[in-house]
């Protein structure tokens, strides 16, 4: 299994680094990305992983720093295709599926 850190700053992303979040590729599988702060689009891109290869996504909680970019990854989708299966607390869950609707990211179109 290989782990690559894409962000490893606190709540507050500096020049050199965004805010916390990981890519995990395993042996066998699909890639699958711990948290969703802004830009992981681009984020995945610079590793090589096109954001329709992600199957799963874990948001550990709600905090925005953890979960600002998950619209983002949504619209993305619509775009390069994929399902994505969210694993968080259903606080989290709650949170992401408000921002989603926020920005009618929601429906049969995503």
């Amino acid at each position: 299994m290989r782990v690559t850190a894409l962000g490893t700053s606190s709540h507050v992303p500096t020049a050199e680094r965004d805010t916390t979040s990981l890519l995990v590729r395993p042996p066998a599988g699909s890639p699958i990305l711990v948290e969703a702060p802004g830009a992981v689009v681009s984020k995945l891109k610079r590793q090589g992983v096109d954001p329709s290869e992600l199957d799963h996504v874990v948001l550990t909680h709600d905090h925005t720093d953890h979960v600002h970019g998950f619209p983002h990854l949504v619209h993305a989708l619509l775009f390069h295709g994929g399902t994505l299966h969210v694993h968080a607390p259903p606080r989290t869950i709650q949170t992401v599926e408000a921002l989603l609707h926020a920005l009618e990211l929601e429906g049969d179109r995503y």
